[in-house]
């Protein structure tokens, strides 16, 4: 259990959620951090591929960094997002990889497992984690550290934002193909979260509505599609419901049979240039009865009011600014359930004891 276990609101959850501006503000000004960022940097302009791993919230962060890398690079650099216990049974490793470990507490039993194979097959490895001394440093030629070791709440937020960003300032520093990004993207994001947690008043009356559902589907498209899995899966943690993420036209190919007037469908960001579909995709869940929300940058190209207006940024922010206010989601709308968003029932012996079978 979470130490000093909280009882009411507010959790550590949202407290940490709260606290994310302040945090990637202090990651972005750490001398340190920059020195080694620029040195893996350097190292992956030498390598043929980037494969980057994790399990959970951590495997989640590695999708977002390979969106943002595509994004950034218009698909040319080599960078692929596998879960660590795929890498360790089904991939060839190479000399040539580097392979980047995402594991926030330095101890994810598989991800290690997965980072050692790698380093003894002459792979480079690079960690990220928010501890500085943990068992990850072992494993890995470098360590990026987050700066955050104190997550209190089991349902990661601050983790999760402080991470990607971790890769986004790798990416930055890659001079390849003259591909380069303007320090001041970085430089933005804490207005940029900051604004997005000026919604906590709209998200609390959205989250009103998620309590009585009995399944949540939230969708993404392109940089979104990694946050609408870590989305989902915060739901889950939070309001013990079944919740999933997908891209959005996913949806329409099967998925629809969930959805009845216990369902609950939230989209991050669909693309300007899909309105029209988006619009279909709307009416198509009110026709089945469920509750939809979007949140969009764009609310002017919808004309529905299920819109929450989130701050427009660039493509490659998208996962870090928007985690913002689906964290605030699955954090009140679990409070209204009455349920400890922090402990994702770890506090009760069932899942106690299944957890001692796996970790």
């Amino acid at each position: 259990m979470c130490a000093s276990t909280r009882y009411s609101h507010p959790f550590y959850m949202y407290e940490e959620i709260n606290l994310q501006p302040d945090y990637i503000n202090k990651l972005n000004r750490n001398s340190h951090f920059k020195t080694v960022v620029e040195r893996v940097a350097t190292q992956i302009t030498s390598k043929n591929r980037v494969i980057l791993t994790g399990c959970g919230t951590s495997f989640y962060v590695c999708m977002a960094g390979e969106a943002i890398g595509h994004q950034i690079s218009d698909g040319d650099w080599n960078i692929r997002a596998v879960p660590s216990f795929e890498l360790l049974h089904h991939w060839d490793i190479r000399k040539t990889d580097i392979v980047i470990g995402v594991s926030h507490s330095g101890k994810t039993h598989l991800t290690l497992k997965t980072l050692a194979m790698a380093k003894e097959k002459g792979a480079l490895t690079v960690g990220i984690c928010g501890f500085n001394e943990s068992p990850l440093n072992e494993h890995v030629d470098f360590l990026l550290d987050t700066g955050y070791p104190f997550e209190k709440s089991f349902a990661h937020t601050i983790s999760y934002t402080l991470s990607v960003t971790t890769l986004l300032h790798v990416f930055q520093n890659i001079n390849l193909n003259n591909y380069e990004l303007d320090d001041t993207w970085v430089d933005s994001l804490p207005g940029l979260l900051s604004a997005a947690l000026d919604l906590d008043e709209q998200v609390l009356y959205w989250a009103n509505k998620l309590s009585g559902v009995k399944n949540c589907i939230v969708t993404g498209s392109g940089c979104t599609i990694p946050l609408a899995m870590e989305a989902a899966l915060k739901v889950a943690e939070t309001n013990h419901i079944f919740s999933m993420g997908l891209d959005m036209e996913q949806l329409l190919h099967g998925y629809m049979v969930m959805c009845d007037q216990e369902s609950f469908v939230m989209m991050i960001d669909p693309p300007t240039n899909s309105s029209q579909r988006t619009k279909e995709t709307l009416s198509a869940i009110d026709a089945v009865g469920s509750q939809s929300l979007v949140l969009t940058s764009n609310p002017h190209l919808y004309g529905n009011p299920n819109v929450l207006t989130t701050p427009l940024c660039s493509t490659f922010l998208k996962p870090i600014v928007q985690a913002i206010p689906v964290q605030l989601f699955a954090y009140y709308s679990a409070v209204e359930r009455t349920l400890n968003p922090d402990l994702i029932r770890r506090d009760q012996n069932p899942y106690q004891k299944a957890r001692q079978l796996y970790v």
